[in-house]
């Protein structure tokens, strides 16, 4: 018994990083924390405001513009900073902004953010069946909801 090494305690900032909010996807230390990124129905909504359809973010994400990269990266971190209205619950405003996003990438880290941004998104879509894109299957099984389903 001498031998044995006792098991020691996860320092809390390793624990925060294991303890991943359901549905959640950890991208990074930025801006002082752990930052994860979340895809809910409120993101997606936020995006279809932004980019017209689910299917033109996924095109403009794929076609590698900067600026759609940030925007896409911000959808997924305003889950966790939104300030609501006490009456409504509505979203009063954001505690962060894209550009700040856009300065926690660089050409060290983007690669790897957009790796985990790309596997978020797809985390968070249907699979893709018969050649659709996930986008277009979200967009479908929400058009299919039966008023009965939305209530429970």
């Amino acid at each position: 018994m001498d031998n044995v090494t006792p098991i020691t305690t996860v320092e809390k900032s390793n624990l925060e990083q294991v303890r991943t909010p359901a549905g959640s996807y950890y991208i990074g230390e930025f801006g002082g924390k752990a930052r994860y990124i979340r895809y809910d129905l409120n993101a997606f909504a936020e995006m279809e405001t932004l980019f017209g359809s689910m299917e033109a973010a996924q095109e403009r994400l794929q076609s590698g513009s900067m600026k759609d990269i940030r925007t896409v990266l911000w959808l997924g971190l305003i889950w966790d900073e939104v300030v609501l209205d006490e009456t409504t619950g509505d979203p009063l405003k954001y505690n962060i902004s894209q550009y700040q996003v856009g300065s926690w990438l660089t050409t060290m880290n983007l690669q790897e953010v957009m790796n985990k941004l790309q596997a978020a998104i797809s985390g968070s879509l249907p699979d893709g069946e018969n050649d659709q894109t996930s986008a277009q299957n979200m967009t479908q099984a929400a058009a299919a909801t039966s008023p009965e389903e939305v209530k429970n």
